[in-house]
């Protein structure tokens, strides 16, 4: 079992989070390291909230899981992002934001 912060969370570097989009990364990053250090073949991913999300997002680019926990993960990243942003960003334009979410799809 190996358990890490993603970046910008926790313990770990880092001044944003992607609500998964990257952090997806970081799973490779772990991955490849367990894979090329350790000789583990076999995956299974758990995560809660944010890293069930990334899970998911992590498995749909790569592959390569065998199983994976979701626990409480959103359903819709366009929707939660339109929701934090009224709540965290309400200054910012909507144009502006509807580009964003266009650049991670």
């Amino acid at each position: 079992m190996v358990s890490f912060d993603f970046a910008a969370c926790g313990l770990s570097e880092g001044e944003y989070i992607t609500l998964g989009y990257n952090e997806r990364e970081d799973v490779y990053s772990v991955i490849n390291f367990l894979r090329k250090e350790f000789k583990i073949k076999q995956f299974m991913l758990w995560g809660r909230s944010m890293g069930a999300a990334t899970a998911i997002l992590y498995t749909a680019k790569y592959g390569g899981i065998n199983a994976i926990i979701s626990d409480n993960s959103y359903s819709d990243l366009e929707l939660l992002i339109n929701e934090l942003s009224d709540d965290y960003l309400p200054f910012l334009p909507s144009f502006l934001l509807d580009s964003i979410i266009d650049s991670i799809q």
